[in-house]
């Protein structure tokens, strides 16, 4: 892949988790797809951006890749890594035990 210089989320979903969250349809149902990304990202990425505007095409729900993901962490229990700061995900039970 070649270099992108866009903000990428801080995870990436699985197929299984790209769904909308509010009819659950993914891309192959005629739901959640990309509609559009950042201008500095490059055409050939297959990660997901921070500022993709994601639509479902079933029930009309939109949203952006940041915002996805934070749903998806939050369901997930993962929060921001406190040891390389910032630069990856944990559970929050083990940032909780690093903070004490």
């Amino acid at each position: 892949m070649d270099n992108c210089n866009a903000k990428h989320t801080k995870i990436q979903l699985t197929d299984e988790e790209f769904k909308c969250p509010r009819c659950g349809k993914g891309p192959d149902d005629d739901g959640l797809v990309i509609e559009g990304g950042p201008e500095e990202a490059n055409l050939s990425c297959t990660l997901m951006h921070d500022d993709d505007l994601l639509y479902c095409a079933t029930c009309g729900y939109e949203t952006t890749g940041k915002r996805l993901v934070a749903r998806h962490m939050k369901k997930r229990a993962l929060v921001t890594c406190p040891w390389c700061k910032g630069a990856g995900v944990v559970s929050a039970k083990k940032a909780k035990k690093y903070k004490e």
